[in-house]
């Protein structure tokens, strides 16, 4: 059972570095793009390309600025489910995180913009996704009944990540478990919450 959970932990790690050093880059020039972005074929009512202008379309698109991963976390951020908190972090009995009870089927949200570092399936968990932010922070979300992100997916503060469930061995119910960890260090997540 121990060599089980190391090696899944390892498996993990693996996990997280390939995505960090094989993730596409989303770098956009925009000085090669504008001129197409506001020709009359892509601008057929004749409104002259702003930047906000710009923005929009390229929001619409969904093209990532390669800057966003750049900048500070927006912290404090709303709480990723709707619900009743049920457990504080205590890292001292070893529960890194806080857990939010809501009923199976309710979505969770990003708490900031990010890039899924891993998504997938494991025993004690359910589904869990680990969510890597600027600023060397890592919020990890626990016990999913689905997932609507893949490992690689740019995410932005209140994407939608998927449903909770009563998922994984150690669920007591249905609720979402949400660790913060910074530079490798468990935080107490009601520090990047507003209360």
């Amino acid at each position: 059972s121990l060599q089980d959970s190391l090696n899944a932990r390892d498996t993990q790690l693996n996990d997280m570095k390939e995505i960090l050093r094989t993730a596409a880059d989303t770098t956009l020039a925009i000085e090669q793009t504008a001129g197409a972005l506001t020709s009359d074929e892509n601008n057929p009512n004749g409104v002259s390309g702003s930047n906000v202008q710009m923005f929009e379309m390229l929001s619409e698109n969904e093209i990532i600025f390669s800057g966003s991963l750049n900048k500070t976390p927006d912290f404090p951020s709303d709480f990723p489910v709707e619900g009743s908190m049920t457990q504080g972090y205590n890292a001292e009995d070893g529960h890194f995180g806080i857990d939010i009870a809501a009923s199976t089927g309710t979505i969770f949200k990003a708490i900031a913009d990010g890039t899924i570092m891993n998504a997938g399936w494991t025993i004690n968990y359910g589904y869990v996704i680990y969510l890597q932010h600027a600023g060397g922070v890592v919020s990890v979300y626990k016990h999913g009944a689905r997932l609507a992100r893949a490992k690689g997916d740019f995410v932005l503060k209140g994407d939608i990540l998927g449903e909770i469930g009563d998922r994984g061995v150690l669920s007591t119910g249905s609720h979402l478990h949400l660790e913060i960890w910074k530079n490798g260090v468990p935080q107490n997540p009601l520090m990047y919450l507003n209360n």
